[in-house]
């Protein structure tokens, strides 16, 4: 049965609001609990702080997420299951940090699990990529929500920008599922509401920070969003709306390894990270970066009116490799290199 405008409108403002008020009330009250226990991060010269924050604003933002969501969502208690098992194992490593390897592993399984416990996946792979063999498109995918969980922690360094990155993903897919299928996402109302409400606390200068309780289930939500968005043909638009995530992110590990450098190591080498170091504040950062998403929001858009063009993927490079050009001048790069 249709919805009625008046009934969308009214879904929309109070999930958003819902979700909001949930965030900021819960954070208020997580601060005091963080600094009591005095968890907080602890800068160092790879800190793009320069004093003890309390850490842990995902323990707000993702329970929020998961209760708002639970009861509506089409997706399966599988993947709740899953986003509640990482999201308790990144509170772990926020307390005490544990190896990488042993998150990885963790990581890895958690993920494999969700996959092959997603009857659908099946169904949308042979309709949409049946010239692929299944086992191969499943360790794609495996592999690619892996990395882009973790993709999503690494880009988490500076004040603002995940609540940014959660906005621009959150509007995108909602935009692009309602044009596929008339539907409203919920997940994706919930999760622009609940960023906006963090953000209160981490914009410039941040009073909490997200942490890896946050960062990393967060990742794995986002993910788990763009394969929906993939998975029913659209898999540029999917790949366009996180697309300078993926750029920064990428090329600033290739560097890392073509210096022969620990990539799983602390460091301030992405380009955001860069940006501030040639002097750019946090706010200003945040806020090219939403700009940015902008422009990636209209090309995923794009996408879906001109299913998987090849010209708006080469537009989408164009686009992603200026704004790091314009986050890292290489000039300005090489004399901070000399001096």
């Amino acid at each position: 049965m249709d919805i009625l405008l008046s009934d969308k409108i009214f879904l929309i403002t109070s999930t958003l609001s819902a979700a909001f008020i949930m965030t900021v009330t819960g954070i208020f009250m997580l601060k005091i609990f963080l600094i009591k226990f005095k968890l907080f991060d602890i800068p160092n010269h790879r800190s793009s702080h320069s004093k003890p924050i309390p850490i842990g604003g995902g323990m707000i933002v993702v329970p929020v997420i998961i209760l708002l969501s639970f009861k509506d969502s089409d997706w399966s208690i599988y993947f709740f299951a899953s986003i509640s098992i990482i999201f308790i194992l990144s509170i772990i490593d926020d307390i005490k940090s544990l190896p990488v390897l042993i998150r990885l592993i963790f990581h890895f399984f958690i993920i494999a699990f969700v996959i092959t416990s997603y009857d659908g996946i099946y169904y949308f792979l042979k309709l949409n990529y049946s010239f692929i063999p299944l086992n191969i498109c499943l360790v794609i995918i495996i592999f690619g929500l892996l990395w882009f969980m973790n993709l999503f922690n690494f880009m988490d360094g500076i004040d603002g920008i995940s609540g940014v990155e959660m906005i621009i993903i959150g509007i995108g897919s909602v935009i692009m599922i309602y044009m596929i299928e008339d539907n409203i996402n919920k997940i994706s109302l919930i999760m622009i509401g609940s960023a906006f409400g963090f953000l209160l606390y981490n914009w410039s200068p941040a009073k909490i920070f997200l942490g890896d309780s946050g960062s990393i289930p967060l990742g794995l939500i986002i993910g788990l969003l763009l394969l929906d968005i993939a998975l029913k043909g659209y898999w540029l638009s999917a790949l366009i709306l996180p697309a300078y995530y993926i750029a920064d992110t990428n090329i600033t590990i290739l560097k890392r390894l073509y210096k022969k450098t620990k990539i799983w190591t602390p460091h301030k080498d992405h380009f955001y990270q860069k940006a501030v170091k040639r002097g750019l504040s946090h706010a200003k950062v945040s806020i090219m970066v939403a700009a940015n998403g902008v422009g990636l929001i209209v090309f995923s858009i794009l996408g879906i009116i001109h299913k998987n063009s090849i010209y708006l993927l080469i537009l989408t490079v164009v686009w992603c490799i200026a704004f790091l050009i314009y986050l890292d001048p290489p000039r300005k790069y090489e004399l901070n290199e000399r001096k």
